[in-house]
């Protein structure tokens, strides 16, 4: 078998949250159509950590799932490996940081909160 191409998730998963943040439609159907797009850009990054992980700290993904079992927030464990791993602090109280959370609040709301915005 050939490979003609190699496909990353963390791309597609972006540029599938870029056109569903630029399609066209009516004002009801935009508010689907965004937290669609949200999703997929908080799944595009959690797929790009993963991406990195692997790369940085290969030990830690073989067994992703045990290695970051009962540390809390997932991607906040491996996000801080890697950037132990590369030597970086977090500032927690600063960008990028909140904005992560954000998106993060933004793509995985609370039924109750759906059901608000919606009204």
């Amino acid at each position: 078998m050939k490979i003609s191409e190699e496909v990353y998730t963390h791309n597609l998963l972006w540029r599938t949250a870029e056109r569903l943040s630029r399609c066209e439609c009516s004002q009801k159907d935009r508010f689907y159509l965004n937290l669609s797009a949200l999703l997929m850009a908080y799944l595009a990054f959690e797929a790009f950590v993963n991406f990195l992980g692997e790369q940085i700290c290969p030990e830690s993904w073989i067994n992703e799932k045990e290695a970051f079992r009962g540390q809390g927030d997932t991607i906040e464990a491996k996000i801080g490996a890697i950037s132990g791993r590369c030597q970086f602090q977090w500032k927690k109280g600063e960008r990028p940081y909140q904005d992560l959370k954000k998106l993060k609040k933004a793509a995985i709301p609370k039924v109750s909160e759906q059901v608000t915005s919606e009204k």
